[in-house]
């Protein structure tokens, strides 16, 4: 295979799901990839500029996923705890 072609930069949205990936598989956490991203995987193209995940934590144990995904990820908004609580979603920046 020609060097040039395998180091290709890949796609900024497949490279955070990557870095989202291993964070999560490291931990042996349930989880699926949902929305945009997910559509894209069976061929249909979507304009998307985000990630949906879906973590399965179970009911009671929300608090130990965030305490470690804000240890580990930027937040995008102010008070993410309390939002996650609330809507069930915690809202992160990948490292890039």
């Amino acid at each position: 295979m020609n060097e040039k072609k395998s180091r290709r930069a890949m796609n900024p949205l497949f490279q955070a799901g990557l870095e989202f990936q291993r964070f999560w598989g490291a931990r042996k956490w349930m989880f699926c990839f949902i929305g945009g991203l997910a559509v894209i995987r069976w061929g249909e193209i979507r304009m998307t500029q985000d990630i949906d995940l879906c973590l399965l934590c179970g009911f009671g144990n929300e608090g130990k996923y965030i305490n470690a995904l804000l240890e580990n990820f930027k937040a995008r908004i102010p008070e993410p705890r309390n939002f996650a609580f609330t809507n069930r979603a915690l809202l992160l920046y990948a490292s890039s």
